[in-house]
């Protein structure tokens, strides 16, 4: 009965080629191999991220919100944060536009009448 391993031993090395492969591109890399004092390293992005979040009649979460996003520890070239506003009838624009006017990760669209839906592609 040697005939499963003939049928394994395909399976393992193509396993092993590619193994071989992304160690040899860096692909599992978790971090660049910066090390502080400690000598414990530490991950560093590399990926841009995009935040889309859309918003309507939220003035009482907002608040609360923008100060929880700014304390992100992401890159600042690396992160982009976009609020669009969905036709709010409070002054949710309004507080958005004065609240991120110095900052540069965060921006802010008005979606008037096109819906949630819209707002998100």
């Amino acid at each position: 009965m040697w005939w499963p391993a003939l049928l394994i031993i395909p399976y393992l090395l193509i396993f092993l080629y590619f193994w071989y492969f992304l160690r040899q591109n860096d692909i599992f890399k978790l971090y660049e191999g910066i090390a502080d004092e400690s000598g414990s390293h530490h991950y560093i992005p590399v990926t841009r991220v995009s935040i889309v979040i859309a918003v309507r009649n939220e003035m009482g979460n907002l608040p609360s919100l923008i100060t929880d996003l700014n304390k992100l520890s992401y890159p600042g070239g690396l992160l982009e944060i976009i609020f669009v506003d969905d036709n709010s009838e409070d002054s949710t624009y309004d507080f958005l536009v004065s609240a991120t006017a110095d900052s540069k990760t965060i921006k802010v669209i008005r979606n008037i009448e096109r819906g949630k839906k819209h707002a998100l592609i």
